[in-house]
């Protein structure tokens, strides 16, 4: 256990200070040491190689890692840019399956691939992982707008790819889709999330007001995470149990999570509003109390103080979680390449031999992305309530899909029997080497180059509040 602590915290500061120097994303140097370390001594120094067993540790983590994510987007933002989201996260989404399905025969020529399997593979690759994108986002000053949608479509493009992979790619697999059921399906799972999302979220708040301290607040907001993520992913549970049905009825557990955060902060985001109205309110009271404090009851001072003083702490408690959980989705982070790294070094002969559709499948998934997000453009400039998108923007957007450690899970989800299980696994291992690699050499070269217009973007979009 010592030795698996030293070995990552080690991995940590040295991924961090690599990053500060070379610029790569932190996660593409965890991942590299993941596979040194594995290459010299086994990842069984660290923690052992098996694929099921860290399947399930990315879904253990997921509520960590989407929370810390959330915690610094601004509630105000989802709904201002609401009709942009639902553009890049569902119709880019859906519109990159179909581009993708008519670009499978050119990324899997030559081999003899399922309608399913074809789906599966792009749903896949088309998951992303914010976290790459936020490190080398962190490096640069960029206006406002940009990070939110780069993350936003990050966060809300990974609930969207397992909904469609367990309602639609599997069931095509399997030969047990149909149009009817799929249909019936997504709209019972996008009800049961909404609804879910939102009671998860009313049950977090009340627990965060049982007590009243950081750890307690801490503790409320794992708790909530990791129970509406528990709960989600074991929903079909309840009515076997209840009915004795053999329902497999599956509901996004990060979708779910992402619902209960959202709602959660944008009810607590109200509180602290309402707060900062207090405190103003609070101040102005004490200072003409001290300007005459024959007029104003020592009492009535008293309370004020004391309510200012609970205000000011519960604010500064709120940023104090969000970075302990922010420290803590970094550790995990750290754990996740590292075993990425491993697993790539076990799967090594496999990416090799199937090299060339690794290639075709980076470059179509890219130029995929880069249709949809030209779709995106062209309709949100001509479109009053969706943000502008400029040319240098749809570039980075373009560029932002990174993949990680939920690619991984994916390929758990593969039916065993299928035949060309082996070559889905390898393209989804080098898509994520790949595009961590190619994407942030390509980010880092573009950012610097525009630097000059993304500082002065940030400028204008700041004097105008």
């Amino acid at each position: 256990m010592g030795i698996t602590l030293v070995a990552v915290i080690g991995i940590l500061m040295v991924s961090l200070l690599l990053q500060k120097y070379f610029k790569f994303p932190s996660s593409m140097w965890m991942m590299l040491l993941g596979y040194i370390v594995h290459e010299m001594a086994g990842t069984a120094v660290i923690m052992p190689i098996d694929e099921q067993a860290f399947a399930n540790f990315v879904l253990a983590t997921i509520p960590i890692l989407l929370m810390s994510d959330m915690m610094d987007m601004d509630p105000l933002d989802f709904k201002k840019h609401g009709y942009s989201l639902f553009f890049v996260i569902v119709i880019g989404m859906i519109g990159s399956l179909i581009l993708g399905y008519f670009a499978a025969d050119i990324v899997f020529y030559g081999y003899d691939l399922t309608t399913g399997e074809k789906v599966f593979a792009f749903i896949a690759c088309f998951a992303t992982d914010p976290v790459a994108t936020i490190a080398i986002f962190s490096m640069f000053v960029l206006p406002h707008g940009l990070k939110f949608i780069a993350e936003g479509e990050s966060l809300g493009n990974d609930a969207i790819a397992i909904l469609l992979a367990v309602e639609f790619a599997i069931p095509l697999m399997v030969l047990e889709f149909t149009p009817m059921g799929f249909t019936i399906n997504s709209i019972m799972a996008l009800i049961v999330i909404l609804v879910l999302g939102v009671i998860m979220a009313y049950i977090g708040l009340i627990m965060m007001g049982v007590k009243r301290n950081n750890t307690w607040d801490l503790s409320a907001w794992l708790m909530t995470a990791g129970l509406t993520f528990l709960i989600a992913e074991n929903l079909y549970v309840i009515p076997n149990f209840l009915f004795g049905t053999h329902s497999h009825f599956h509901v996004s557990g990060i979708a779910v999570v992402i619902v209960t955060i959202m709602y959660l902060l944008i009810m607590t985001n109200k509180i602290r509003i309402k707060n900062a109205s207090i405190i103003e309110k609070d101040k102005m009271y004490l200072e003409n109390a001290g300007m005459n404090e024959k007029v104003y009851s020592k009492t009535a001072i008293h309370r004020a103080m004391s309510r200012l003083h609970r205000n000011i702490s519960s604010d500064d408690d709120h940023n104090t979680i969000k970075g302990q959980i922010q420290f803590m989705a970094l550790i995990l982070n750290t754990l996740l390449m590292i075993y990425l790294g491993g697993i790539i070094s076990e799967d090594w002969d496999i990416i090799v031999k199937y090299w060339f559709p690794i290639v075709l499948m980076v470059i179509f998934s890219t130029l995929i992305r880069g249709i949809m997000f030209g779709a995106f453009a062209w309709i949100s400039n001509r479109v009053e309530r969706m943000i502008s998108i400029p040319f240098h923007w749809w570039v980075v957007l373009t560029f932002a899909g990174f993949q990680g450690g939920l690619s991984v899970v994916f390929m758990t989800m593969l039916p065993a029997d299928i035949a060309n299980a082996e070559l889905i696994r390898a393209v989804i291992i080098g898509n994520i080497v790949l595009s961590t690699v190619v994407n942030a050499v390509v980010l880092l070269w573009y950012i610097t180059k525009k630097n000059d217009t993304f500082q002065a973007e940030y400028e204008l979009e700041h004097a105008h509040h």
